[in-house]
């Protein structure tokens, strides 16, 4: 199924993949601080995705990313990349709506796991650092030899964000 949905975008050419997962912020309730640092930044982060992708000559991005991650998403589409998502996914791509529609509206789990088929197949995966599921694809693409980079590792990331990564990843 991967394969059939991976053609249709971009014509075909090459793609970021990128999985986001809020910075520490999921599971935070309303308005609770590491969201309002967060969306305080999510313009300035979409910008550095993008100038981070067109650097490579590439044009078109998939995030995968919880529905709770929307604000970001809308962000990335400000870019002048093409951005596809598992909104895309479910409700804009009508050559294969069918077969998607069959396969992942009966559990959130098979559109994981076709969103981290997706991830493999992508010229770039950039993870989550602190993430299963990104681990999970950056070990199928290690074994093709293909590359993947840490979100933090993005140059020009705000120093309160990587510092707040910092803790988090200390609590843990």
């Amino acid at each position: 199924m991967a394969d059939k949905v991976v053609k249709q975008f971009c014509n075909g050419d090459s793609f970021v993949a990128l999985h986001w997962r809020n910075m520490g912020a999921e599971g935070c309730p309303g308005e609770c601080e590491p969201v309002k640092l967060l969306n305080k930044h999510l313009p300035e982060l979409a910008s550095l995705v993008y100038k981070y992708i067109n650097a490579r000559g590439i044009k078109c991005l998939y995030i995968a990313a919880p529905g709770s991650a929307q604000n970001f998403v809308d962000e990335l589409k400000k870019t002048p990349l093409t951005v596809y998502n598992q909104n895309v996914l479910k409700n804009d791509m009508p050559a294969l709506s069918k077969d998607l529609k069959v396969f992942i509206e009966d559990s959130g789990y098979k559109l994981s796991l076709l969103e981290q088929e997706i991830a493999i197949s992508s010229k770039l995966f950039i993870k989550c650092r602190w993430s299963t599921w990104s681990d999970l694809v950056l070990y199928a693409r290690d074994a093709q030899r293909k590359e993947t980079i840490d979100f933090t590792d993005i140059p020009g990331l705000p120093a309160e964000l990587l510092n707040r990564a910092r803790l988090i990843k200390r609590k843990k």
